[in-house]
């Protein structure tokens, strides 16, 4: 049985909340506001999560909106972070309504789900001349 892979989080508020595990799923985590701040409508803004993380490396990340606050017309700019990422995590909220928005305080923000690289590894071999590649079909 191979070892789980461990998620290092580094809080950098007094208000961050360790994210929670979703309920249908191993692989995503639900993270929260710690602060309460205004979304202007038809606007983005970045919002700080608080929190730096270390992904192990041959895994990472894809942050999303979260469910409930898409629906209320907030959607967060998606990222990726893989496991050279080392600074604060900021993501940027669109408000896509005609009306101000207030987040409250430890209310879920955006979603973290964690995936294993799928990557190959892959030879790159570089010609400095158009010798000894045939490009013909």
């Amino acid at each position: 049985m191979t070892a789980r892979p461990e998620l290092i989080l580094r809080r950098l508020s007094n208000t961050f909340r360790n994210p929670t595990q979703s309920p249908n799923t191993s692989n995503s985590l639900d993270f929260y506001s710690t602060s309460e701040q205004v979304l202007l409508r038809r606007t983005a803004q970045p919002v700080s999560l608080d929190f730096m993380l270390i992904i192990p490396p041959g895994y990472h990340m894809e942050m999303r909106s979260h469910g409930w606050l898409s629906a209320r017309g907030i959607i967060a700019v998606p990222k990726i972070i893989d496991s050279t990422y080392r600074t604060r995590v900021i993501m940027t909220l669109i408000n896509t309504s005609d009306a101000d928005y207030r987040l409250e305080l430890n209310r879920p923000l955006v979603s973290g789900v964690i995936y294993q690289d799928m990557l190959p590894e892959i030879m790159i071999r570089t010609y400095y001349t158009d010798e000894g590649i045939d490009i013909s079909d």
